[in-house]
């Protein structure tokens, strides 16, 4: 679709009194990730966002993001932990042709 992905993907786990991995939550929580060392390759952002991976759908979901982008920070509002990945739409370049007379 066009996405392209920043950095690794990652996964979270949390795990209960008894040692169990806990992967849903009854409250939501925020996840705040930083993109400022990440090696962007001279492609400007247009708005990266963290997704996961729906293993029911077999595909990456876009997850409600925040961005401040001038302290290179995504903040997500999530209820469950699983695999994620942030990706992004790699920004427009015009190229014009060149001219000579």
């Amino acid at each position: 679709d066009g996405l392209r992905q920043i950095g690794n993907g990652f996964s979270l786990q949390a795990l209960n009194g008894q040692g169990d991995q806990v992967h849903q939550f009854l409250q939501v929580f925020s996840m705040t990730l930083s993109t400022a060392k990440t090696d962007l390759q001279g492609i400007p952002l247009v708005g990266p966002r963290p997704h996961y991976w729906s293993e029911n759908e077999s595909t990456w979901v876009a997850i409600p993001t925040t961005c401040d982008q001038s302290n290179n920070l995504l903040t997500a509002t999530l209820d469950h932990l699983t695999e994620f990945a942030i990706f992004d739409t790699p920004g427009s370049q015009v190229f014009l042709p060149m001219t000579t007379r």
